[in-house]
């Protein structure tokens, strides 16, 4: 059942920073087209995504997604608050992990981990 929730938390995830990246990509482009609004777009997609899962996780444990299925990320080390710097890495890692565990997934080499050790932090359920 844990796992469910982190899958259905991590595609809310997914949806906050595709609308919510894309409303704010319209909202400050408006009159951009072509590569003129892509490559601002693409910044706007990442500053939400940072949002959410650096700037709200440090404070509250959680982004969005993973607030609304009530699921935590705390430190392996003591159980606390994610640190700035370990939810940074955790991100930046995020988009190099996910990747390459869904390949492993497909060729069936699942991995003996779900990620949730990244950067010395865990999701609680």
């Amino acid at each position: 059942m844990g796992q469910i929730r982190g899958l259905l938390a991590g595609s809310v995830d997914a949806l906050v920073t595709v609308i919510g990246g894309f409303t704010l990509a319209t909202l400050l482009l408006r009159e951009k087209t072509g590569p003129d609004y892509w490559l601002p777009a693409v910044g706007c997609l990442l500053a939400v995504s940072f949002v959410n899962h650096v700037l709200l996780t440090v404070p509250v444990r959680a982004s969005l997604g993973k607030l609304l299925f009530n699921v935590r990320m705390i430190r392996m080390a003591d159980g606390g608050r994610p640190h700035f710097w370990q939810a940074v890495r955790r991100w930046v890692a995020g988009f190099f992990y996910q990747p390459v565990q869904y390949l492993l997934s497909q060729v069936h080499m699942q991995s003996d981990t779900d990620g949730e050790d990244l950067c010395g932090l865990l999701k609680a359920h």
